[in-house]
Parts: structure tokens; C-alpha cells; sequence
């Protein structure tokens, strides 16, 4: 099947860390890894084309591998978390 340390992707689903893969602290056993734009855009609450538009511009950060336009998960924590800062920012200014 899988060697430790592989992910896999479920059929129309995001990749996840195979069970039993040490993924480290920041990610337990069975999280998300990366996201396909389509499931990114559903944890962002937006669309795919909005997704798309913040790769181009560079404010979310994704890989191409195979093909596959992949988005890690720590990329969208770290958008949410510019989001957040940047809310807070102007509601104070």
C-alpha cells in the first residue's frame, strides 16, 4: 500500500496523511495536507476563481505537482491568519 511517510488522496477529496505517517506536530494523524483549489476555495468559503485570483497574486501560496495545482494547508492557516490581522488593523485605524 502506502510506506510511512506517504499521503494519499481519497477519490475527489483533498490528500491526506496516510495512517500510521509520522506528519510531524503541526499536522495529527489524518489531517489535510493540501487542498485542491475546489476544496480550498469551500474551507475559505469562496470561490474557485477567487481562489485562483489570490494564487495569482501571490496572497496564498500553492504547488504544482504532476499536474495538480495543490494548496498546503498551512497556506491557507497562514492566509486566514493575514486575513484576521488585517481586519483587526483597519477596525482599529
Amino acid at each position: 500500500m502506502f510506506a510511512a511517510g506517504q499521503a494519499r488522496r481519497a477519490p475527489g477529496g483533498p490528500l491526506q496523511a496516510e495512517p500510521g505517517a509520522d506528519a510531524g506536530p503541526a499536522a495529527p494523524l489524518g489531517a489535510t495536507l493540501f487542498y485542491r483549489p475546489r476544496d480550498a476555495a469551500v474551507v475559505l468559503g469562496m470561490s474557485r476563481t477567487a481562489v485562483f485570483r489570490l494564487i495569482k497574486t501571490g496572497e496564498l501560496w500553492s504547488i504544482k505537482h504532476e499536474g495538480y495545482r495543490l494548496i498546503p494547508a498551512s497556506a491557507l492557516l497562514e492566509f486566514a491568519r493575514k486575513l484576521e490581522a488585517n481586519a483587526q488593523g483597519s477596525a482599529v485605524a
